[in-house]
């Protein structure tokens, strides 16, 4: 009996024919092949005596069809359980390796589908495993054979396929960091706050505050004047620059009273703009979840 490759795109093996199951009773002979593509694995079971007896034979195409029944329903589980139990009762023979190809074949393909239905990554690694021990399988069995060749290149492309399904999968897994949100307290509104928004109420605080800046200036000047001429007054004796001394006590009197004047008018003018800014001001309390304070609105 020679093997056949069964590749209709989507089960990818075949029924063993009830005929030739039962034509291995009561002769030193194997269970009929078919071959159907993908594995590697260098494992193998160890050869058992003799031909499969009636009984087994009949029952390994009982558990062959019960696989297949319930793949075609799409019962993946089901059928995995049924094909593993069928690959158990095979031996070591020929014709039982080559049906043993096509059950790892058959194997990866349920597992393959099942990670569909269940998400269990376990189910694509052990499918990869499945196919390449099947890849492995044919190889040995058909090392020159041109149809076996394109059987396996298309078995490559579908384990290369899975692998990179688990590779996806893997790193989709990965949890990422996520970002831990601190509650911060909204800052409540300043004085200064409505004194950018007020254009008036703004411009009143900068006048006083130029005006504060001016008289300062201008007082300090006045002072720095009225000590040189007080040093001046002290070191003329003979009165040589008194007219001199006249001129400049008389200008640093009246910058030190422009300043005072300047001063006068700025700051009062500014803190009017600062009680004004601030009475505009709103506290109310508040509680949020992990504080407690008092929020501050402002209106213009």
């Amino acid at each position: 009996m020679g093997c056949v490759l069964y590749r209709d795109g989507v089960r990818r093996f075949a029924l063993l024919p009830a005929a030739l199951i039962v034509a291995c009773v009561g002769v030193v002979s194997c269970l009929p092949s078919e071959a159907v593509a993908a594995g590697k694995a260098t494992e193998t079971k160890p050869a058992t005596a003799g031909a499969p007896s009636a009984a087994q034979a009949t029952d390994v195409k009982e558990l062959y069809d019960q696989g297949t029944a319930r793949y075609e329903t799409f019962d993946y589980a089901g059928a995995i359980a049924a094909w593993t139990q069928v690959y158990a009762m095979l031996g070591a023979s020929e014709e039982e390796r080559r049906f043993k190809a096509s059950v790892l074949y058959s194997l990866g393909l349920a597992h393959e589908f099942a990670y569909g239905q269940d998400h269990d990554l376990r189910h694509l690694h052990q499918s990869v495993q499945l196919l390449q021990k099947h890849l492995a399988e044919m190889r040995a069995l058909y090392p020159e054979s041109p149809e076996g060749a394109s059987h396996l290149a298309e078995v490559e492309a579908r384990v290369a396929a899975i692998e990179q399904r688990i590779a996806a999968t893997a790193t989709a897994s990965v949890p990422q960091p996520t970002a831990v949100r601190v509650p911060v307290a909204p800052r409540k509104p300043t004085a200064r706050d409505v004194l950018r928004r007020d254009p008036e109420l703004g411009a009143q605080y900068r006048r006083g505050r130029n005006l504060i800046t001016a008289g300062a200036v201008t007082m300090g000047v006045g002072g720095v004047i009225a000590i040189t001429t007080l040093s001046l007054f002290v070191q003329d004796r003979f009165g040589l620059y008194r007219s001199y001394e006249i001129a400049m006590g008389t200008i640093a009197g009246a910058a030190v009273v422009t300043g005072a004047v300047l001063l006068g008018i700025g700051v009062p003018m500014k803190r009017a703009a600062l009680r004004t800014a601030e009475s505009r001001l709103t506290l109310l309390p508040v509680v949020g979840p992990q504080w407690t304070g008092i929020s501050a609105s402002a209106h213009f």
